[in-house]
């Protein structure tokens, strides 16, 4: 294996990147491979391509990407806070 050392990575870019890595449960390490092997391959990453290991995905299963999007943007409006209903 081997390792590779970003410098001069722009603090606002390291503060986007272990935000999407704990959306996605993962390490940013994890992420990172990820991110990397999607870039060079040029393709859509595959329904568990972001599901975190370890866990009970084989048993229940796993959002794909556009899932996760499309529950987003269903859910979209239960994140508003009505003013009027909390004079």
């Amino acid at each position: 294996m081997t390792t590779l050392i970003i410098r001069d990575l722009d603090d606002s870019l390291a503060k986007i990147l272990k935000r999407e890595a704990l959306k996605r449960d993962l390490s940013v390490n994890r992420f990172l491979h990820q991110l990397i092997a999607q870039a060079l391959r040029k393709t859509t990453p595959s329904a568990d391509a972001f599901a975190p290991r370890n866990n009970l995905s084989a048993l229940a299963g796993v959002w794909s990407v556009k899932d996760v999007r499309e529950f987003a943007k269903a859910t979209q409006a239960f994140g508003e806070i009505e003013a009027e209903a909390w004079k």
